[in-house]
């Protein structure tokens, strides 16, 4: 999202070539975008209208630069995600052990400090917040400086903490994602917070749930979509240092969340996942995109925009 009314969507399947939907004013519509077949998108990002990003499973950076979608460079290994914060300033995560990525407009260049991350929040060029799956780190225009935060995740009997994403409000209030990793339905997740000198927990959640995002909501408080098992979504919210759960619009049952979305400077926010009409997934699946009311925290939804089809795995969705 670039503003209330300035959205990319992209859906993809197993047997199809992924597509983008544009959003202007109220209407979307499909664009043209390049991809194969069993192509998906990963994540996306923006920073601005005629800068947008999308990476995909097969490793490849697309950019939309106004008017026509392009593939400007494949990476080995595959893309985690990434963050655009000017034309000639993006950033490509690789995850796991592979390395980082900057693009200076022109050049590429692996950055070694940064093997391992998997997303990133952006306060400025030189103030950048990463997160791993052990921890997070911060660049601060030289170098990734790495902080590990898995002693501050509880650990269950049967579950594996780690780290599942990291937003930047400011140089003293910055919040990571943790879960517990909990066996079958995953979390419950911990929310941890800096300071501007050290971490801690600022909450940990009572419901299971392994955490998909964490996003602001535009009113001081946090978006964080969960899923517990293989299908059951939700929507918490961190507010006056709470967590509390959203009202959807749709039954949990069934509903898997992968992602969210806020323009900036606006309490307009976007969550996107899939309904499966059965457990299974072999019935049909049907893509859904929410939208935030302003304000009270309820997620409003916008419409059902993709056509139903059966799918032995239901479509993917990522939002910029």
């Amino acid at each position: 999202m670039t503003s209330p009314a300035s959205a990319w969507a992209f859906e993809g399947s197993d047997s199809g070539r992924p597509s983008a939907y544009q959003l202007s004013g109220s209407t979307w519509k499909k664009r043209a975008f390049p991809g194969s077949s069993d192509e998906e998108i990963f994540s996306a990002t923006a920073s601005s209208a005629s800068n947008v990003w999308a990476f995909t499973n097969t490793g490849a950076a697309v950019q939309f630069n106004g008017s026509r979608w392009s593939v400007v460079k494949t990476f080995p290994g595959g893309i985690s995600s990434g963050r655009a914060i000017s034309k000639t300033d993006v950033w490509v995560f690789g995850g796991y052990d592979r390395p980082a990525w900057h693009y200076n407009g022109s050049r590429w260049t692996q950055s070694a400090s940064g093997e391992g991350l998997n997303g990133a929040s952006a306060l400025s060029p030189s103030s950048i917040w990463a997160y791993s799956m052990s921890g997070v780190a911060h660049w601060n225009g030289r170098t990734w400086k790495k902080t590990s935060l898995i002693k501050l995740v509880p650990k269950t009997p049967l579950g594996e903490p780690f780290v599942a994403g990291v937003y930047a409000r400011s140089a003293r209030s910055v919040y990571a994602l943790g879960s517990e990793g909990g066996e079958t339905v995953g979390g419950p997740l911990v929310l941890l917070q800096y300071n501007g000198t050290s971490w801690h927990r600022a909450v940990i959640s009572k419901e299971a749930g392994g955490p998909v995002a964490i996003i602001p909501d535009g009113t001081g408080g946090l978006w964080i979509p969960v899923n517990i098992f293989i299908l059951d979504g939700r929507m918490d919210r961190f507010v006056h240092g709470a967590l509390a759960t959203a009202r959807l619009p749709i039954s949990s049952a069934h509903l898997r969340l992968v992602g969210a979305a806020i323009a900036p400077h606006s309490t307009a926010a976007f969550a996107v996942g899939y309904e499966r009409k059965s457990p299974s997934g072999v019935k049909r699946s049907l893509s859904v995109l929410m939208r935030s009311r302003s304000g009270p925290g309820r997620l409003a939804d916008l419409s059902r925009w993709m056509a139903d089809r059966p799918a032995a795995r239901a479509p993917r969705m990522s939002i910029s």
